[in-house]
């Protein structure tokens, strides 16, 4: 923990923000076409033609996001990609790029990690969640194992959020209501004042409370803030500093009410031993969660070009803290024809549900990086970089599992709490190399993980141009994903229902892929197309096992095979009509036991129109369908003392229309319905319909 604030000490000392009166240049938001940017950086870590990258990238930009209405990224990746799989509800969401897990994607802000949850399951269900949508300058989403640029955490792939710069002295606006939040955005930004260019984000929302179908729990509620600052100084046209602070915070609130009359014998399992409570009583449970989450995230940035030479250094650190607190009231008055309830009853009974609890927990990340960039000749670029990543976790869900433990009591309810942390030291090499129609970028990293010892992660991709408007690729790589702190080290005893306990393994080994893919794509005039093939072979998964009742423990098991086609298709019809469709099969299975994996949905795709009549003061529309068939969801409820995980498959076709009218090209008001035929799956996460209604204004 000292070492952490000494660390964020010396960061600090650079942190001297100028006071600069900010305001935001934007530029007018019209529907874009599907064509990708010529430039992206997330792939090979350089700025380099999307056409020559051999690893499949998708490029969403501000226009796109904006033609959209979205509120949130997780909304903007529903739009446009294929790649979230549910729950729907703005409260958390599975990634799966190439059917991996959510956790093995790895979530970039402007090439940086940032904190939040250290869960081996929940680490990126709400990490889009906190980013500020309107602030956002692009989104690239490179699919495909990228361990060997990034290391642990990038089985799957990477999403690199980039933020706006200030291009002019401007700003923006913007309203936003709707059944699921309401908030207000202001974007301000100095255009060039000298050497200087700053800008500065605010968000203020609130998720509002939304009842699910069993009129019994609502969806988590409450308000949030973010607030962003990032400032350039160019000290000549070679050589740029960047200093980026970011805030958020949130309070939600999660009611959960049942009751029930129908008198019920409930017989569970403990201890290998056979328990019956009849149905004497009568019985009802009222339980109020209060969660706190707070994200600081501070990054400085140096730049510059000296002949063949580009070079970056950066050092970066946040710090993620997650509190909250439970008050829960069980009348022992019966029971009812519900196992889930009647094993909160018999808990009660027993003396496991008590009034009152809590848990503290955070989470520092402090990071430095070094890459130079050099340009050897005309065929040959090499990048060379080193990167080292600090993560410590301390908290109540460690309770004694880690180090330095310490009692923390809240309301008469003592609980354990301790530390852990783990450093990763790494070096990287790649070579682009450009002869004419092949462009080859073999590249290669070693890490050094303080639990798990040295890792080698080696990549190469080809891309062959065939013809200018048509391309074919092929890419190998092989990855691998450190165990999470808490996976390891976890002693979480929560209370959920009851109370639960999930034990970590400090003997975990790491999670391990060899993937490859092979494409083609390609332009006929107004029609673009791309399909891939891919193939990963995963070993040592992490997942948890139960090992009493109600108590949890992770895991590795055997290998996975995760295998499919990967489609998307773009066409300008006209300069006002466009359309897009994207999907991708998918076959995932435990090859130890033949199971299909869960939550991974046998096809996912997207369907798209887009209009725009190109009037100043007119109208443009978009609709469009997100599909997914085949997502299997496990159960997860007792019957008699007997756990089920078979699952079953969901099926879900959700339909979104926006309507934007343009008074003028500096203002703009929209109205849309999300999930309009009012598809209802709660076990997918689907709620019914959802409306919003908006205005942005450009000053």
């Amino acid at each position: 923990m000292k070492n952490y604030h000494k660390k964020i000490n010396v960061l600090m000392a650079f942190l001297i923000a100028p006071a600069v009166a900010v305001a935001a240049g934007t530029e007018t938001e019209n529907l874009e076409t599907f064509t990708l940017p010529e430039v992206v950086v997330t792939a090979t870590r350089t700025d380099q033609d999307v056409q020559k990258i051999p690893a499949a990238v998708q490029v969403i930009t501000a226009k796109q996001i904006a033609a959209g209405g979205a509120t949130s990224v997780q909304e903007v990746l529903r739009q446009q990609t294929d790649i979230i799989t549910g729950p729907h509800m703005p409260a958390g969401s599975e990634l799966s790029l190439r059917g991996m897990n959510t956790n093995q994607t790895l979530v970039l802000v402007n090439g940086r990690r940032v904190a939040n949850e250290e869960s081996n399951s929940a680490e990126n269900s709400h990490v889009l969640d906190r980013i500020n949508v309107q602030n956002i300058a692009r989104i690239e989403v490179v699919r495909g194992a990228a361990s060997a640029l990034y290391g642990t955490d990038a089985l799957g792939g990477v999403i690199n959020i980039i933020t706006k710069k200030s291009t002019k002295s401007g700003g923006s606006i913007g309203l936003y209501t709707g059944r699921g939040s309401t908030g207000n955005w202001y974007h301000l930004g100095s255009g060039a004042l000298g050497k200087l260019s700053a800008t500065a984000d605010v968000r203020l929302e609130q998720q509002r409370k939304i009842m699910n179908g069993d009129a019994e729990t609502y969806r988590n509620y409450g308000p949030s803030q973010t607030y962003s600052v990032s400032a350039d100084y160019d000290f000549d046209a070679h050589r740029k500093l960047n200093l980026s602070v970011d805030f958020f915070k949130q309070h939600l609130v999660s009611d959960n009410d049942d009751s029930g009359l129908q008198p019920y014998t409930f017989t569970y399992t403990k201890n290998n031993q056979i328990f019956s409570i009849p149905g004497l009583y009568q019985s009802a449970q009222d339980k109020h969660t209060w969660t706190d989450y707070t994200q600081t995230n501070y990054g400085l940035a140096y730049d510059a070009q000296t002949g063949k030479h580009t070079t970056r250094a950066r050092v970066y650190a946040s710090r993620f803290g997650w509190d909250d607190r439970t008050v829960n009231h069980v009348l022992a008055q019966g029971t009812t024809s519900s196992p889930m309830l009647n094993r909160i009853y018999a808990a009660a009974l027993t003396g496991q549900n008590p009034d009152y609890d809590f848990n503290s927990n955070e989470r520092n990340l402090f990071g430095m990086e070094f890459r130079d960039t050099y340009q050897a000749n005309a065929k040959h670029r090499l990048t060379v970089g080193g990167e080292y990543i600090y993560n410590q976790v301390r908290g109540t869900d460690l309770n004694d599992g880690g180090d330095n433990i310490s009692s923390v009591t809240q309301n008469g309810v003592s609980k354990d709490s301790s530390e852990k942390s783990v450093q990763t030291r790494a070096l990287y090499v790649q070579d682009e190399m450009d002869f004419g129609k092949w462009f080859v970028t073999p590249a290669v990293r070693y890490d050094h993980h303080s639990a798990f010892g040295d890792h080698y992660s080696p990549k190469v991709g080809v891309t062959y141009s065939a013809r200018p408007d048509f391309r074919i690729k092929a890419n190998y790589g092989e990855g691998f994903k450190a165990p999470s702190i808490m996976a390891l080290y976890y002693h979480l005893y929560r209370l959920m229902d009851v109370y639960r306990t999930i034990y970590g393994n400090p003997n975990l080994q790491p999670e391990e892929s060899k993937s490859w893919d092979v494409g083609f794509e390609g332009e006929k005039g107004k029609l673009s197309y791309r399909a891939a093939y891919f193939d990963n072979r995963v070993k040592n998964l992490i997942t948890t096992t139960r090992v009493e009742e109600i108590n949890w423990k992770y895991i590795n098991v055997g290998q996975a095979r995760i295998k499919g086609l990967e489609t998307q298709l773009g066409w300008q019809a006209t300069d006002k009509w466009q359309f897009k469709l994207a999907g991708t099969w998918l076959d995932a299975h435990d090859e130890t036991s033949g199971n299909w994996l869960a939550n991974r949905a046998r096809f996912t795709g997207v369907a798209q129109v887009g209009y725009d009549d190109l009037k100043e003061n007119g109208w443009s529309a978009l609709v469009t369908d997100q599909m997914s068939y085949g997502q299997r969801v496990p159960d997860s409820y007792y019957t008699t003392g007997t756990y089920s995980t078979s699952g079953e498959d969901h099926t879900f076709n959700l339909v979104n229309i926006l309507v934007t009218k343009k008074f003028n090209k500096d203002f703009r008001i929209y109205a849309g319905l999300d999930n309009v035929f009012d598809k209802n799956d709660l076990d997918a996460g689907i709620y019914g319909r959802m409306w919003k209604t908006g205005a942005v204004w450009n000053f």
